[in-house]
């Protein structure tokens, strides 16, 4: 629940709801009820004046104050949207009482079972975010229960990335070798600019994990920043649209999408992160490139696509 008051906390946001600090002590509630100097003694004593046991209703009100500020644009709105149908089937539920049959129920009942294992894990994160506010003591119920993985299969072949490319204009045609030789999301591709390349090296920092990575500018991608230098409309961005100005993603997929049609393609923009990862040679340089913080994520990603290399057996039969 929110403060006493309904208004947003602006401090203690490290205390559940209704419970504040004062002078090294903790109070609840408009009537200042004393709970104490130890804080385990007071978050109990605090639930036996609350009156009733926090349901996960509670910890989306407190998640969404204080958790869902401190994602990405495009991950808030993502969560915002889970959060609304997992309150209306967990609302009211304590969170003591939630057990993990209901989970496993929920994720059989929900027909679209991709979106249901991603519902689940965020269901999971605002648990343990309860758990660490002092909402609740008991055990995640999303331990041991399975959702459903989705992997894209598809790899781009270079046949096709060059068909959609002939019918690119210049600003989509930059965006996607950029694409492609980086290895880096769109997201960040569109943020960069000039002061981005320096000291022979094209630095980018991913939007969802903040990783950053160095970029050698050898080979192909050298003479792509140069042709982007030598846009005869003065940007700041490495790609601009034809009046200098930054580029939307929704704007660059339209573009996209209507080369691609030209082309007769089927892959999507992050694909071209996928295939960059692929035909790299070895799975140390993919996961420099991609900044994936495990080699195995990487490993799984770079198989998926396009298999890994293998030497047959060479030991001759004797007969």
């Amino acid at each position: 629940m929110p403060s006493p008051m309904g208004r947003k906390r602006t401090v203690n946001h490290d205390l559940p709801p209704g419970m504040y600090r004062k002078r090294g002590r903790y109070y609840y509630g408009r009537q200042e009820s004393a709970l104490g100097a130890d804080l385990q003694a007071a978050l109990k004593r605090w639930a036996e004046l609350r009156g009733r046991p926090a349901t996960f209703g509670d910890a989306i009100v407190e998640y969404r104050l204080r958790e869902l500020a401190t994602k990405a644009p495009k991950t808030q709105r993502e969560y915002d949207r889970q959060l609304s149908l997992l309150a209306k089937v967990f609302g009211r539920v304590s969170l003591a009482a939630m057990k993990p049959v209901d989970i496993r129920t929920y994720l059989d009942r929900r027909r679209a079972k991709v979106s249901a294992t991603r519902e689940k894990a965020l269901l999971s994160a605002v648990f343990n975010f309860a758990r660490g506010i002092g909402l609740t003591d008991a055990v995640n119920p999303c331990v041991g229960i399975k959702g459903v993985g989705s992997h894209r299969e598809v790899y781009v072949e270079d046949a096709e990335l060059e068909a959609v490319l002939a019918h690119a204009d210049r600003p989509l045609r930059g965006f996607l070798e950029l694409a492609y030789y980086t290895g880096q999301d769109a997201a960040v591709l569109l943020r960069m600019t000039r002061a981005d390349v320096r000291d022979g090296l094209l630095w980018a920092r991913r939007t969802k994990t903040d990783n950053a990575t160095r970029i050698e500018i050898v080979g192909p991608l050298a003479t792509i920043l140069t042709r982007l230098a030598s846009n005869p409309v003065p940007s700041v961005y490495l790609i601009a649209d034809e009046r200098g100005q930054p580029m939307t993603l929704q704007a660059m997929r339209r573009r996209f999408w209507k080369a691609r049609a030209a082309a007769g393609a089927t892959f999507q923009i992050r694909d071209l992160r996928a295939k960059a990862g692929s035909d790299l040679p070895s799975l140390e340089q993919a996961q420099k490139l991609l900044a994936h913080s495990s080699e195995a994520t990487t490993a799984g990603y770079r198989r998926r696509r396009i298999g890994e290399r293998a030497t047959p057996v060479l030991k001759e039969i004797k007969r």
